[in-house]
């Protein structure tokens, strides 16, 4: 065998010996390249999994706490795992990534606000879902509880289709709820006819009905059928006449009482932060109390002829006739938007007298009245 010495001797004479192409030196380079791979994916998968940078991270944190605030969302943080920030990151990192994570975070929004949180068993699963069909093939694994085998049958739009039908950025939705919104980051719509079907509960601010005077939806007298549960509430506190005093005028049992346990109720994810605590116990109460104990505010969807209501389980809680009364009034506005009121502050009277009648509650009302 020849030496590897870079001169020999064949036959007495000299000659140059071509190094092997498949030589030790080759191969040794090939495996350093490998080895840099190795060290650097393990490095990109890591920041991909976080989010991106800190810069982005921070965005997504951003977009998501405002698409929380917005009223009737039914998301919640926790819903946002690993594995979807880490989709968000990567839409992030593509081209007009921060209009696409807005987009995307609208998307959700629109696509969510519907539903009970009873019917999606694994949250972010289906946000992950949802991600996916509206920007594929960014990731082909995720990361935590988001990531799943399956698919959803329900195809939400791609950022082209969003464009077409409208679909707005969480910023937008906040400043300009009755503005068409403008077109989004990317090109014509490829799949309209397919997309329709899914969008179909999606009604763009532009084409609600106008709001309908309440009068025109319910009776004059619709308010006198409150007085039997007003003196009620104004017997439990021991006074026929609920008197302020600093002025000594009679209080409005409406305004003082009804009014501000529809407000806690009416405030769902936007509630202020730390929550107060007239809006847990509102809340607690109206999700342990049967709808069909609230028949006013059953009644009241029936004037203004929305079935949304009626449209729910026999066993409907009062929170979940709050949460489907005021999506209708943000998605189909006329009737709908003109009874919300009505319905949630007959819930919110139903709660009121209902709490009163709490034997442990009345003794300690009665102390603070004599």
């Amino acid at each position: 065998m020849l030496s590897r010495a870079t001169e020999n001797t064949v036959c007495g004479l000299p000659c140059q010996v071509t190094p092997d192409p498949f030589g030790v030196d080759l191969i040794s380079k090939e495996d350093k390249d490998k080895k840099k791979k190795k060290k650097k994916e393990p490095r990109d998968r890591d920041r991909l999994a976080d989010g991106g940078s800190k810069e982005a991270r921070e965005e997504i944190s951003t977009e998501i706490d405002a698409v929380l605030s917005l009223p009737g969302s039914n998301l919640q943080k926790g819903d946002f795992d690993s594995g979807v920030r880490r989709y968000l990151g990567a839409l992030r990192g593509c081209q007009n990534g921060k209009q696409k994570v807005k987009d995307a975070m609208a998307m959700l929004h629109h696509y969510t606000a519907q539903k009970m949180r009873s019917a999606v068993k694994n949250w972010p699963a289906y946000l992950l879902t949802l991600l996916k069909r509206f920007e594929p093939g960014l990731l082909s694994k995720g990361a935590g509880k988001g990531d799943r085998k399956g698919d959803d049958s329900r195809r939400p739009p791609s950022a082209a289709e969003a464009a077409a039908f409208g679909l707005r950025g969480v910023e937008r939705i906040l400043a300009t709820p009755a503005k068409v919104p403008v077109k989004l980051s990317e090109g014509p719509p490829a799949a309209l006819a397919a997309a329709a079907a899914d969008l179909q509960g999606l009604v763009k601010a532009s084409q609600l009905a106008p709001k309908q005077p309440e009068t025109q939806v319910l009776p004059e007298s619709w308010t006198e059928g409150r007085q039997p549960l007003l003196q009620e509430v104004s017997h439990a506190l021991s006074a026929e006449i609920i008197r302020s005093p600093f002025t000594g005028e009679a209080l409005d049992l409406q305004e003082a009482l009804v009014a501000p346990v529809a407000t806690a109720l009416g405030t769902r994810n936007a509630a202020p932060e730390p929550k107060s605590f007239l809006w847990r116990y509102a809340q607690g109460v109206a999700a342990c109390r049967d709808l069909m104990d609230c028949p006013r505010a059953l009644a009241a969807a029936q004037h203004a002829k929305v079935d949304d209501l009626a449209d729910l389980s026999e066993d409907a809680s009062s929170l979940q006739g709050v949460q489907a009364i005021s999506a209708a009034a943000q998605e189909k506005g006329g009737a709908a938007a003109a009874v919300a009121g009505v319905v949630i502050e007959e819930v919110g009277l139903e709660i009121l007298a209902e709490t009163l009648r709490n034997p442990d509650v009345s003794p300690a009302i009665n102390a603070v009245t004599l």
